[in-house]
């Protein structure tokens, strides 16, 4: 689960529904809160709030960073990154969660 700042100053939790004994091709996004619990909302695989979700992951990393740079962080250990880097490696992961589904 990530939480993600919004243009607006705003803050939504976002993650990917991974939960055993879910396959790969089950995997939903989920906003809010860990899915069960309340305020979890899970996005329907094909519907047009997934694709917004996906579409904005793709725009920022599209706008911060550059395709090398995606390869390095994607290789990175976490632990070893600095502080601004970080949120930059955690959008990589989770981009390619979702698109390993």
């Amino acid at each position: 689960m990530y939480r993600v700042l919004l243009d607006d100053g705003s803050e939504l939790d976002l993650g990917l529904d991974a939960r055993i004994p879910k396959q790969k091709k089950d995997r939903v996004l989920f906003t809010g809160a860990y899915p069960g619990r309340p305020g979890s909302s899970l996005l329907a695989r094909g519907s047009k709030e997934e694709a917004k979700i996906i579409d904005a992951v793709q725009t920022y990393l599209d706008e911060n960073v550059g395709f090398l740079r995606r390869e390095a962080l994607a290789a990175a250990n976490p632990a070893q990154l600095k502080e601004e880097d970080r949120s930059d490696a955690i959008a990589v992961d989770f981009m390619t969660a979702i698109l390993d589904r």
